[in-house]
């Protein structure tokens, strides 16, 4: 399984500790270079600034634009080199255990022509188990998620996911949905963001700076009204703090 680790040039310190973790667990890995969204002097020529504003009715983050572009450089990698399907993530995340094995067990999944994308990372609300893996894991049916820190996707998803001048963030996995794409999670989640003071994100530094926009109101209060009811069923699995006695 091909690997892709999305890294900002400057952040030399995140891609030794991911060079280090990914050598210990054998992984074949490419960094890719991320583009800083700070950095573009016309964003409107690669990414539909404007176009997603609206479809969020809110100011769009240059870290998010950034995010969404080196995304759509890996879904270009894995159809230019015809792969089956890769494994992405960020630079600053861990893993939990038995990452290999679980891979693994899912790499016959992603062989399929259905669009199909698998988040190794908490945060996503979801319907029920799709089907039971190894060592007492499920794989859930995903309703809505958040975060791109660790996904895997095949070559048809990559392929419904990639724009010449994309106007969505990377991890809008319930608008990916309505597209035709199929959204599993492992559960509970095998990887997650690494907690330690040196990995700050980016993004969520511009986030704290946000006041926010208050837009397609009925849309929202829909969607939250249904996660909510997923997360008073149990139907939840949070980002961090991963337990394995807990389950």
């Amino acid at each position: 399984m091909k690997v892709f680790v999305i890294n900002l040039k400057s952040s030399l310190d995140r891609k030794k500790y991911m060079e280090d973790m990914l050598e210990e667990h054998r992984f074949d890995f490419e960094f890719i270079e991320a583009v800083d969204g700070r950095k573009i002097e016309d964003a409107e020529a690669l990414f539909g600034v404007k176009s997603c504003e609206r479809r969020y009715a809110r100011r769009i983050l240059p870290g998010e634009i950034g995010c969404t572009l080196s995304h759509q450089i890996c879904y270009k990698r894995i159809i230019k080199e015809d792969l089956q399907g890769a494994l992405i993530l960020e630079d600053d995340v861990r893993f939990i255990e038995n990452i290999e094995r679980i891979i693994y067990s899912l790499e016959d999944i992603l062989n399929s022509n259905i669009p199909l994308v698998i988040l190794l990372s908490g945060r996503y609300w979801y319907k029920g188990t799709k089907k039971k893996l190894e060592d007492g894991y499920t794989l859930k049916e995903v309703f809505d998620a958040f975060l791109t820190q660790a996904y895997l996707i095949n070559n048809y998803g990559a392929r419904l996911l990639l724009e010449d001048k994309p106007d969505f963030k990377a991890d809008d996995w319930y608008e990916f949905k309505k597209r035709g794409l199929k959204i599993y999670a492992v559960n509970p989640h095998v990887v997650e963001e690494n907690s330690g003071k040196l990995f700050l994100s980016t993004i969520a530094e511009e986030n704290a700076m946000l006041k926010g926009y208050i837009g397609r109101k009925t849309f929202i209060y829909f969607r939250e009204l249904v996660k909510r009811m997923y997360r008073l069923v149990g139907h939840f699995e949070k980002e961090g703090g991963h337990n394995r006695d807990n389950y």
